[in-house]
């Protein structure tokens, strides 16, 4: 019985595809990277898997200390223009509405 799916791809096709992705191929590609890649050759595995490796049950947790929170913090910060602009945009949000016809909860429109 096989272990792929049988959605994966033909077994010529990967075959194929992994041709592809040859020593050779890549040489004759003139690709600029090959020279880097044979100098670390060892790194890459001759045969290249084909599927992903099994679960082996083993989950990795760090344990925070009690009582401390989870810090949320932003990659980048927002530019000054763009931090104005949330500024502005939840004051405004903040204010009542001052026209009978605007709801910022529900739209209705009237039949007049």
């Amino acid at each position: 019985m096989s272990s792929r799916p049988k959605s994966a791809e033909p077994k010529s096709a990967r075959e194929e595809r992994f041709a592809a992705q040859s020593w050779e191929s890549l040489k004759a590609s003139g690709n600029p990277i090959y020279e880097t890649a044979r100098e670390f050759a060892d790194v890459f595995p001759d045969k290249i898997p084909a599927e992903l490796p099994a679960d082996r049950g083993v989950r990795h947790e760090i344990d925070l200390a009690p009582g401390s929170k989870y810090c949320v913090t932003r990659q980048w910060p927002l530019p000054h223009d763009r931090s104005r602009l949330l500024t502005t945009s939840s004051r405004v949000a903040d204010k009542p509405a001052t026209s009978a016809r605007v709801s910022r909860r529900i739209r209705v429109r009237s039949s007049v």
